[in-house]
């Protein structure tokens, strides 16, 4: 199976794209508007021949990954593909292989996205549910691995059984991808893909607006 992979959780945007006979990334940190450098990228990769759509839906940065996620579902919708809907903290910690691996995202406002996983074998295994908390919340009392952005950022206040990742806010799409040949999720079709923010959004659009029946307060209202 060839996978086109998106991944725009954090920071530093990547493509990519896994095949039989090959493997590809390209990356960008601190991406303004984010869709004038995805798009020629993604457009290159397009000229390999894809079966499959494979993006991150979070946690992460809300309008990134909005961008990332459309982006993925306008492809899959307009060649027929299924998309492949990746955890952006599994991704991040598929990277490294540790029996204890926290993958970490800046949530800002002095708080993190974060999951444990055992990355032994090729497909992650979750230890804890992901979680918006707070880096001491986070923490495991056990040694382990810190990968991503959170982790880069909050690495001078890492406890010494906590060891920061080489390369801990690399791009994350080509795993996105590998994950997705790997079978972590079931396929499915564009239409219902959901993404995965666990904080509410400040936003909400004011009650005069009429919220649709069955749309949790703060939730999200459309990619």
């Amino acid at each position: 199976m060839n996978v086109l992979a998106i991944d725009t959780a954090g920071p530093v945007a990547s493509v990519a794209w896994v095949g039989e006979h090959g493997e590809h990334q390209v990356e960008r940190r601190g991406v303004r508007n984010a869709d004038s450098w995805l798009m020629p990228q993604i457009s290159e990769f397009l000229k390999q021949p894809v079966d499959a759509i494979a993006v991150s839906i979070g946690p992460g940065a809300f309008t990134s990954l909005r961008v990332g996620v459309a982006m993925a579902l306008g492809i899959a919708e307009s060649r027929h593909l299924p998309v492949f809907p990746i955890s952006s903290l599994m991704a991040r910690a598929a990277l490294i292989s540790s029996s204890r691996t926290l993958a970490l995202l800046d949530a800002r406002k002095q708080r993190l996205y974060g999951q444990l996983f055992d990355t032994s074998e090729a497909l992650p295994k979750p230890l804890t549910d992901a979680t918006d908390s707070d880096l001491v919340e986070l923490l495991p009392q056990k040694k382990c691995i810190a990968i991503g952005e959170g982790a880069l950022v909050y690495a001078d206040s890492l406890p010494p059984h906590i060891r920061l990742a080489t390369g801990a806010d690399r791009g994350a799409a080509l795993s996105v991808a590998k994950l997705a040949r790997l079978g972590a999720v079931q396929a499915c079709d564009a239409a219902e893909i959901q993404l995965h923010y666990i904080r509410p959004p400040d936003a909400v659009p004011p009650k005069s607006l009429g919220v649709p029946v069955g749309t949790p307060a703060g939730g999200d209202y459309g990619i």
